[in-house]
């Protein structure tokens, strides 16, 4: 067979399997409708049944007040009596799109109330001590009679529904089977597409892979030939300068990596001066911001903002891990940003991937993105410090804690100094996102009556910001319990977002254009990942470690959180945070919201994946807002 027909298969085959797939997508969004509608008409079954359960306990407490007139018999008739309003309110807010089932459930009201009006006439003839008068009106048998009617039109209700159940349990049928005998259809094709499409490529992709290596050979060589050339001017330039051995460019690139990590509570920890360390001042900081955050959220960029910081550290930490996977460097997300503090040998590498990511930010989400660094030896010639502590949050999850004003400082320059350049993106390849994800719905506080709080806070005098921060954390911990008793992320209140809207927001953030054989493959693994986390153990655990790596503090000589509270617990928050700033020792936003919202780096599911946690409605950035209108007023 020519070879030109066997591409044209291919092809073929594979414009089948998208056909399939839209096919697929039409059945999944029609069986989740009827799914909704079975719920409805059993929904409106459960009203039903307790309107006429409202009823009769009504009767029944009359009756017994009627025989004995002891009042405790009106007991159940009041209390039915007020859970009948609620009942038929909610009953015909259920068949408001059925005119025939509205129509009959207005007759039911309107002979229960004629039914409540002869039982309310009963009694009060009994309270009067018209006793033979009460009685003789319950032998004239108007009230079963009203009864009986209303469980006639009961039945007509229950009777209709259920020929709309047997309707709509049969429409579910045919669209769940259509829907696996599509997917399972595009799965074989797919399958017969790979591998003729193997078949093809496996030559070229060896060739590919050979040349790779070639040139990572090539680039280990150049690397390693600058390195030394840098180690070297360095060396000079620090005997020069009769720097002390600690701004050496050299034998700080694992500073971070062995710092000892802290356990125990942070409250106390915190103000013990030797668990902290300086940053070498040979390294940078290096700041990623997104301009203008308070206006993009405002127009409903809030996914987007929060997906851009994300993604500043999947480049990043993708970059150096490609350099070393032995790399590690702390960061600090923001909801808006990230600053990363990056060793000197590898910062103008970061700086390149960055200056990469910024573009690729300006095309796919029309952000403009602040890219700069300061280098810490700067920050410290300003008399400002940057102190930093490895802390354990949990078995699973370390963060880096750092005091001083020298980080926030940098930041403050870095944006100053920055002009947004409309150059062409830097050659070489495209940015690495691998990783990034957002594939959560917003995430309900653990418990019904909490709220999401977001907390801004910042003490600019370095002398007694240990101390103040303490304080800060002592009361958190008092109103809200532990780290993980406050934690807004809860494993019972995850759930994946399977709509293709999701996923095509995540692919334009990771690709930059429109990839059908993404959107299908990560569809079809999110809308899979519903069962995987329900019904096997590794999902289960995975599902477990998302609230056990989810990052909900961060100190970067500031002070921020994300929490779960009560009204009470966060009015009680907002007092003391009050008092506090009165006394000039701190300046303070917050934002209180409905729910959570989550985008993560995720490197593999076993261990290696953090989940950056921020509150709807804008939340650090809204809280952010609050604090800057704070300090301009001051000046």
């Amino acid at each position: 067979m020519p070879k030109s027909q066997e591409i044209r298969k291919i092809e073929y085959a594979i414009a089948a399997v998208v056909v399939i797939s839209l096919l697929a997508v039409f059945a999944y969004v029609k069986t989740n409708q009827s799914v909704n509608w079975l719920t409805h008409t059993l929904a409106v079954k459960v009203d039903t049944q307790e309107v006429l359960g409202c009823l009769q306990n009504a009767e029944t407490g009359q009756r017994g007040y009627l025989l004995t007139e002891d009042e405790a018999f009106l007991q159940p008739y009041r209390t039915s009596r007020l859970a009948y309003d609620d009942a038929i309110s909610d009953l015909r807010q259920m068949v408001a799109d059925n005119d025939q089932q509205v129509a009959r459930v207005n007759h039911i009201d309107s002979l229960a109330r004629l039914k409540f009006a002869e039982i309310e006439e009963k009694i009060a003839l009994i309270a009067s001590g018209q006793t033979s008068r009460a009685l003789s009106i319950l032998r004239e048998n108007k009230g079963n009679r009203l009864m009986q009617e209303i469980r006639v039109v009961s039945a007509k209700v229950l009777r209709a529904e259920d020929e709309l159940l047997l309707t709509r349990k049969r429409a579910y049928d045919i669209g769940k089977f259509a829907l696996v005998g599509l997917l399972l259809l595009a799965v074989i094709l797919l399958i017969i597409s790979l591998a003729g499409l193997r078949a093809r490529i496996e030559p070229l992709v060896n060739e590919l892979e050979d040349a790779k290596a070639a040139l990572e050979r090539a680039n280990a060589n150049i690397a390693e030939s600058l390195y030394n050339l840098k180690r070297d001017t360095a060396d000079v330039n620090n005997q020069q300068a009769n720097s002390p051995p600690e701004a050496s460019t050299v034998g700080n690139v694992g500073f971070y990596k062995y710092l000892s990590v802290r356990t125990g509570v942070l409250q106390h920890l915190i103000t013990i001066d030797s668990l902290f360390q300086p940053v070498p001042a040979s390294w940078y900081v290096v700041l990623v911001d997104i301009e203008k955050s308070t206006q993009a959220v405002k127009n409903g960029l809030h996914h987007e903002v929060n997906l851009a910081a994300t993604g500043s550290i999947a480049a990043v930490m993708n970059k150096l891990t490609e350099i070393d996977e032995k790399i590690n460097i702390p960061y600090f997300f923001g909801g808006d940003g990230t600053t990363f503090l990056v060793p000197g040998p590898y910062v103008d590498r970061v700086i390149e991937v960055l200056e990469n990511y910024r573009h690729h930010v300006r095309e796919t989400m029309f952000l403009t993105l602040r890219v700069g660094r300061r280098k810490v030896a700067e920050v410290y010639a300003g008399g400002r410090q940057i102190r930093i502590m490895k802390f354990g949050v949990n078995a699973h999850l370390v963060i880096p804690v750092v005091l001083g004003t020298g980080l926030k400082d940098a930041e403050r320059i870095i944006k100053g100094f920055f002009i947004d350049e409309t150059t062409a993106r830097p050659n070489g390849p495209l940015v690495d996102l691998t990783g990034v994800e957002c594939r959560w719905q917003e995430i309900s506080p653990p418990e019904d009556e909490e709220r999401i709080v977001c907390l801004v806070a910042e003490c600019d005098d370095e002398a007694i910001q240990a101390l103040t921060y303490q304080k800060v954390l002592a009361k958190i911990n008092e109103l809200y319990g532990s780290y993980e008793q406050r934690q807004p992320i809860s494993t019972r209140r995850l759930k994946l977002d399977a709509t293709i809207q999701k996923i095509r927001k995540e692919m334009y953030a990771r690709t930059g254009k429109f990839k059908l054989g993404y959107l299908l493959k990560n569809w079809l693994i999110t809308a899979a990942g519903m069962s995987y986390f329900k019904y096997f153990e590794s999902g289960q655990r995975y599902l477990r470690q998302v609230s056990q790596l989810s990052s909900t503090l961060m100190m970067d000589g500031t002070f921020n959180c994300v929490i779960s509270g009560t009204a009470s617990e966060n009015e009680r928050l907002v007092a003391f945070l009050d008092e506090l700033e009165a006394t000039g020792a701190i300046h303070y936003g917050i934002h209180v919201t409905h729910a959570s919202v989550m985008s993560c780096y995720v490197q593999d599911r076993k261990d290696k994946h953090i989940h950056f946690v921020d509150g709807t409605e804008g939340g650090y950035t809204t809280a952010a807002r609050m604090f800057k209108a704070k300090v301009a007023t001051l000046g």
